[in-house]
């Protein structure tokens, strides 16, 4: 038998546009290199080289190795449109998707290249440019890719050669024009950069080579390698090339420096960085194991450095930073350079843990990120095993879908195992019972594998847990036990109101715990058969609950009643509780209560009907004698019956298509004409009380008028009076101020008329000097100029006081002295006078101001001032300014700290101001917990408008709490994230979990945004099934994605390496945040990102991942892989499913991160967009049984690790 072989081949095809040529195209053996050149023609370049399809970029060759498949290859060619320095290019235009191409030669010398495209006429083109190859979307030397056609791209000290300008049409464009200018004129980068490092106690020596035609050298500073975040410290007149930083002395100092050199026409590039230190003391503290350091302070940008000796075979290195006030961050690692860990928390909380520690000194720094005092670092190994937990707890009803498990750290342990039984029966399980759930980094475990139980009973659950490092595990804790949320507490004592009201029933009831809302439902007998369901109520924090059925049936005579029953639901377990037994009500059918007739005592053949109202009614049947009934709109009747016989009148309420019973009878009957009328009793005469005298008296029975009398003395005139009034029992008489009268009455029917009145006097005030316009109308107050009056004198102003108002204020500004002495009165609905006011101006000479009245939640309507000469010469000219504030904002003034280990109590303290800043006391808000999603009315305020407020936090993550007046979205309001530490946040891919709080954003566009992006925020979180807004969600990426790289607060946290910044909804607030400027909060989003930095062994497998996912290009990972420091910034942004609610826990958050970094397939790809400037990737990604659209974008940052 013989055999033949044949070594396999295949075969590589290669094929290329017009004006180029790529070679060869050959047939290859299995395992055998080729490598294929790429070659334009005269004045061509390469554009792009596919393999397999996929681009490769625009390289000049491409290497086939070990081939064991057959491959194609393609090129395509393009020319560089040529660019001359200074000469624009005019009427660039594209359809999207589309490229042009450009091409400047850049000769030897040049230290400026500026490249600018001008906004055309229409759509959005992103520059890109690069040197010897063309650019591509992933490859480049430098973009602009702002929103529409405006683009600059600067490079200092470029080299010389060809540089490829690239115009990429993200939407259709047109009328763009681009121009390249260079220069050799501008100043060259500096170099030779030093700094001095612990040479000095107190300064920091810099030196740098001087640069030709400088004029002037710029000295910037960052605590971090950044120089996007570095300020100008100070400038430097050349020909001087060195600067002393001085800083503290007894405090360590590591600072990154830059210097850049300046002409009169041009600012060069910024140098290479130089890091530079001071020493304290000239010291590294060192430490012993397990014995703690105390009393550490430092100031902003101070290091302190401390040394441990680590020998072999240790299990674990723990190193934690706690206690004090201030925000420091630390650093660890083996030796003093090299690779190191960091802890950076916006607290003095901080923690690195190594597993199975090499041996060796490790050097800790802690870094003043602000200053901090009395902190204490401890640093322990260990070789043992760890000791069992502590204060092992399990929420018990809590929450509806899962069981939280936290405990205190035990020393030593790097995991924690969790195991669990189920108590079935009486029996209590035992730990031989459990079985192991989990293994967890941290100190807080979620069991979300939990159910309810079987019919209405609640499993309980029990768990155990052993602390573990390498050298083994503790023994296992005492058990705890822990249940999801109970069946709803039934509705006790519940109560429908008996006929007390004409048009429904109300009933009301009490709260109940593991409620989320309640059903109303209504019976005919009192058997909970044939139900009716007639509404529902929300559940709050409130003591009881009142509810209003419109729609049962109206005025049956008899009275029908009906019963009333409450459903007690908790959706989040989907159960729901009957109340134990109904209660009956019923609608009034009553008639009015009282009915009256006149008897008689009208004298124009008239009878009036009056009878009480009723509640709810929208007219009313009049019965008289036996007469079809006559339909009225209100509470009286006027009959003329055309006798003076006597007659019954009966009242009907009507409601809708619904009557009540017949009210009592009622008679009365008309009068004859008199032939006498009695006197009428003068009961008033008003005094300086208004720009007119007013007028009052008793009626006098059978009179069709009155007549009015004045005389200058008390001496009845006897002449006709000076009115007759019909219809009233007021008069004002409008006569000159100032001047006593005396005043009769007399009654009047026809030819007839009474004998007068007693006298009595009265005095007009004088007339209004002026009135104050609409207040809401001016915010701050209005002005009127007071003229001078003499002492005694009176002037008087005015002001409609709107409801609402919190406060009137009213203020007379001036010197006040024995001389010049002015006093000021208010008063609700007349002039005030010195002896009657609601209130009175209080004197404050103290910083000039003559007067200040307040009046405190004063009635609507129009409130009068008088000022008032109290002076011995009266008084001088002033000003008189008046201002009706009303509850304008809520602040707060204590909140709780960040970063501690669930569970602990959130204690809240705030205050209610005006629009002055006037705390406003007796309000009543509301506070929203984002652990329950409860609200709840507050005490009310103080009588400085402040309030207080605490809730039970009982799960690591972020909490946002909202304070309000009625509702959400609300103006005025304040919010605020509170969070913790996330102990449990760990997985292979990161080292380092932590809230840091990002820069606050003014939202100060249109006035509605504060509102629209509270409304996003309230969906998003699910409190509400609104609409989303596609503005606000937009407006929600641009204030988070788009501000990320210039957001100093953030980035200034970060060190070296690759993170991952997540923005939620859930750790983000809108309205009156603790931020403030000039002692005001600023109101606007203020959101806290969840931030991981992706371990050091993992960071070139996730770089990858990001690259094929296309969420970073190539040139990002290019300065990435250089050292730059790399930000993957994510943000939620609305559901890809029917669920709006898109907030997160914070194992869901951890999960959401790992999938995007382990390329998971839960993760898919949506569209391309651009917000604020910045290019993005949205993908849908899978949480649980939800899908949740995010937003990414990444970037590297200007820095290079040390």
């Amino acid at each position: 038998m013989t055999a033949t072989f044949a070594i396999d081949t295949f075969t590589l095809t290669s094929s290329n546009g017009a004006n180029g040529s790529i070679t060869p195209s050959s047939t290859v053996n299995y395992g055998t290199d080729t490598t294929f050149f790429v070659t334009p023609d005269i004045n061509y370049d390469v554009v792009d080289v596919l393999v397999d399809g996929v681009s490769v970029g625009a390289v000049t060759s491409y290497d086939f190795t070990n081939v064991t498949a057959s491959h194609t290859i393609s090129t395509t060619f393009a020319i560089g449109e040529p660019l001359e320095n200074g000469v624009s290019i005019l009427g660039i235009g594209g359809d999207e998707g589309s490229v042009r191409i450009f091409k400047v030669t850049l000769p030897a010398g040049q230290t400026l290249l500026t490249v600018e495209t001008t906004a055309g006429f229409s759509g959005d083109c992103d520059l890109y440019i690069r040197r010897g190859e063309m650019p591509t979307l992933s490859d480049y030397d430098a973009k602009s890719a702002t929103e529409g056609n405006a683009e600059l791209i600067t490079i200092h000290d470029p080299e010389s050669g060809n540089w490829y300008v690239m115009l990429n049409a993200y939407k259709d464009f047109s009328g763009v024009t681009l121009v390249v200018t260079y220069t050799a004129d501008a100043p060259a980068k500096v170099l030779s950069l030093d700094a001095t490092q612990g040479a000095y106690a107190d300064k920091i020596s810099l030196t740098w080579a001087g640069v030709s035609g400088a004029t002037k050298y710029e000295v910037w500073r960052s605590d971090v390698n950044n120089v996007e975040l570095a300020v100008n410290i100070a400038a430097v007149e050349a020909p001087a090339v060195s600067y002393e930083d001085m800083l503290p002395a007894k405090s360590s100092f590591k600072c990154y420096y830059w210097v850049r050199a300046l002409n009169a026409s041009y600012t060069g590039g910024f140098s290479d960085y130089a890091y530079g230190t001071t020493i304290a003391d000239n010291s590294v503290v060192d430490l012993r194991n397990g014995v703690a350091k105390t009393g550490i302070s430092g100031s902003i940008g101070s290091m302190r450095t401390f040394r441990l000796n680590v020998p072999a075979g240790q299990a674990v290195l723990d190193i934690t930073v706690s206690g004090g006030t201030g925000d420091c961050d630390i650093n660890v690692g083996l030796g003093e350079t090299g690779s190191r860990r960091y802890s950076i928390r916006s607290t003095t909380s901080e923690n690195i843990q190594y597993a199975n520690p090499v041996d060796g000194n490790y050097y800790i720094n802690i870094y003043g990120k602000t200053a901090y005092t009395d902190v204490k670092l401890m640093a322990k190994y260990m070789l043992g095993s760890p000791v069992a937990p502590t204060r092992l707890a399990a929420t018990q009803g809590t929450f509806s879908d899962r069981i939280v498990l936290t405990w205190t750290a035990s020393c030593g342990a790097t995991s924690y195992d969790v195991y669990r039984a189920l108590k079935v029966g009486t029996a209590v399980p035992k730990f031989a019972d459990a079985v192991k759930i989990a293994t967890v980094a941290g100190t807080e475990y979620e069991d979300t594998d939990v159910v309810f139980g079987a019919g209405d009973a609640t499993n309980i659950y029990y768990y155990w847990l052993k602390a573990v490092n390498s050298a083994g595990s503790s023994k296992e804790t005492a058990a705890v036990k822990g249940h999801i949320m109970p069946l709803p507490l039934a509705a006790g004592t519940l109560a429908a109101s008996d006929g007390t009201y004409f048009d429904k029933v109300r009933v009301t009831w009490g709260r109940k715990t593991n409620v989320t809302s309640y059903e109303v439902y209504r019976t005919e007998g009192p058997l909970f058969a044939g139900e009716t369901l007639v509404g529902g109520v929300d559940a709050s924090s409130l003591a009881s609950y009142v509810f209003d059925d419109f729609n049962v049936p109206l005025n049956t005579l008899p009275a029908t009643k009906y019963y009333y029953w409450i459903k007690a639901i908790n959706s989040d377990n989907d159960k729901s509780v009957l109340s134990i037994r109904p209660n009956s009500g019923y609608v009034s059918n009553r008639g009015p209560s009282k009915v009256i007739a006149t008897k008689g005592t009208l004298a124009d053949g008239k009878i009036i009907v009056t009878w009480t109202a009723v509640s709810g009614a929208t007219s009313y049947d009049v019965y008289k004698d036996s007469e079809a009934p006559e339909n009225v709109p209100s509470a009286t009747y006027e009959d003329m019956p055309g006798d003076t016989n006597s007659h019954t009148f009966a009242i009907k309420a009507i409601y809708g298509g619904y009557e009540s019973a017949f009210s009592p009878v009622a008679s009365g009957y008309a009068g004859d004409a008199p032939s006498t009328l009695g006197a009428p009793v003068l009961k008033s005469a008003s005094t300086n009380l208004y720009e007119y005298v007013l007028i009052t008296w008793g009626a006098v029975a059978k009179a069709k008028a009155y007549r009015i009398y004045r005389s200058g003395t008390n001496v009845f005139p006897n002449d006709g009076g000076i009115a007759d009034v019909i219809d009233s029992l007021t008069y004002e008489d409008h006569v000159g101020a100032g001047v006593k009268y005396y005043y009769w009455v007399t009654a009047v029917i026809d030819t007839v008329e009474s004998k007068p009145s007693a006298s009595k006097t009265g005095m007009a005030a004088a007339v209004l000097a002026d009135s104050f316009a609409d207040p809401a109308d001016y915010p701050d107050g209005q002005m009127i100029a007071v003229a001078g009056a003499d002492k005694g004198s009176c002037t008087y102003y005015s002001i409609v006081v709107p409801a609402g108002t919190t406060r009137l204020v009213a203020t007379l500004s001036g010197a006040a002295t024995a001389g010049d002495d002015c006093d000021m009165y208010a008063k609700l609905g007349c002039y005030p006078t010195t002896a009657s006011y609601n209130a009175k101006g209080v004197e404050n000479r103290t910083d000039g101001t003559d007067e200040i009245l307040a009046v405190k939640n004063p009635a609507a309507g129009t409130w009068y001032f008088m000022l008032y000469g109290a002076g011995i010469s009266g008084y001088t000219g002033r000003d008189l300014t008046v201002a009706c504030y009303s509850a304008a904002n809520i602040y707060l003034t204590v909140v709780p700290a960040n970063d501690m280990n669930p569970p602990f109590r959130a204690t809240f303290k705030g205050v209610v101001v005006d629009a002055s800043g006037k705390g406003i006391p007796g309000l009543a808000i509301m506070a929203r917990s984002p652990i329950t999603g409860l609200s709840s009315y507050l005490i009310k305020t103080n009588a400085s408008g402040v309030f207080t407020y605490s809730d039970l936090i009982s799960t690591e993550g972020e909490h946002t709490y909202d304070f309000f007046f009625t509702d959400m979205p609300d103006t005025g309001t304040a919010s605020h994230t509170v969070f913790t530490k996330n102990t449990s946040l760990k997985t292979a891919d990161f080292d380092f979990s932590a809230y840091l709080k990002a820069a606050p954003v003014a939202l100060t566009g249109a006035p509605d945004d504060l509102a629209g992006m509270k409304a996003f925020l309230n969906t998003s979180n699910g409190w509400d099934d609104a609409a989303v807004s596609a503005t606000y969600t937009r407006m929600w990426i641009d204030e988070t994605i788009g501000k990320v790289q210039s957001d100093d607060a953030l980035l200034g946290k970060l060190d070296g390496g690759l993170y991952m910044v997540f923005y939620g909804v859930e750790g983000a607030g809108a309205g009156n945040g603790t931020d403030a400027v000039s002692g005001v909060p600023v109101s606007g989003l203020s959101p806290v990102p969840f931030v991981v930095h992706v371990t050091t062994s993992k960071k070139d497998t996730v770089l990858g991942n990001l690259l094929d996912m296309g969420i970073i290009d190539a040139s990002t990972k290019a300065g990435i892989d250089l050292g730059r420091t790399g930000v993957i910034a994510i943000a939620s942004l609305d559901s890809a499913d029917a669920n709006k609610d898109i907030s997160l826990r914070a194992y869901e958050q951890l999960n959401l991160l790992s999938s995007i970094t382990d390329k998971d397939m839960s993760v898919v790809f949506v569209e391309d967009g651009k917000y604020s400037d910045v290019l993005t990737r949205k993908f849908t990604v899978t949480i649980g049984d939800r899908q949740i659209n995010v937003i990414t974008s990444a970037f590297a940052a200007i820095t290079q690790e040390e």
